[in-house]
């Protein structure tokens, strides 16, 4: 990590050590013209008033006054924006909470599909954690807090990504979960496990049907 440091802090003037958007991104997410999703905010041409990388006003200024300095400055505008604008603010925080789980895709198809993984993972969460297995603490801290700093940008599906594993794990149990329910109430379920338990009886010697014996030895197939 050093090197980068000492890197940037020569060339741009300030010592990053990742990415130095935040600013701008935070104002791009936050303004009079923003909408809380990142699609929405691509069709409206919002990008092309804001972010440097679609060229014209703002990418003359990021070269006028340099990358450290440029976000600097988005990230002031970000916050005199939010101080000045609360309730907007905290509609767009609240829509895009919403947006981060119901991720919005490309296709309405799959909005509903990840949507309905997403619910199947809620319940199968919830399902886990009555069971009291300690392991429910971690995923619900894991919910809670990783999801904070993303509520304040503009959502895209690949906000999701590095958590997104969790739904399917817990959608995937509620689905075993929900299955074994429904093959117990047929007794499906207990006939497998009797039948489990006659056999390992058998096997082991213990109480259980006889074997068969041939006729005229002393005898099973087992002992012979």
């Amino acid at each position: 990590y050093c090197y980068p440091i000492w890197r940037n802090l020569h060339v741009l003037g300030s010592p990053i050590w990742s990415r130095s958007n935040v600013g701008l991104e935070l104002h791009l997410s936050n303004n009079d013209d923003a909408s809380a999703k990142w699609d929405d905010n691509m069709a409206k041409g919002l990008f092309s008033r804001v972010h440097p990388f679609t060229g014209g006003a703002p990418l003359r200024r990021l070269r006028d006054i340099g990358e450290a300095a440029y976000n600097r400055e988005q990230l002031e505008a970000a916050r005199l924006w939010i101080a000045g604008h609360p309730a907007r603010f905290a509609s767009l925080t609240a829509q895009r909470a919403f947006w981060f789980w119901i991720c919005p895709m490309k296709r309405s198809s799959q909005t509903i599909a990840l949507a309905l993984l997403t619910v199947l993972g809620f319940l199968g969460f919830l399902h886990y954690g009555r069971n009291g297995d300690a392991g429910w603490r971690y995923f619900l801290l894991l919910w809670l807090f990783f999801p904070l700093a993303t509520y304040l940008f503009q959502q895209s599906v690949r906000m999701r990504y590095p958590i997104e594993w969790t739904s399917y794990l817990f959608a995937g149990y509620w689905l075993a979960v929900s299955a074994t329910t429904i093959m117990r109430g047929f007794g499906v379920v207990s006939r497998r496990r009797s039948a489990c338990a006659l056999e390992m009886n058998t096997v082991s010697g213990g109480p259980g049907p006889a074997l068969p014996r041939h006729k005229g030895s002393g005898t099973s197939p087992a002992g012979k």
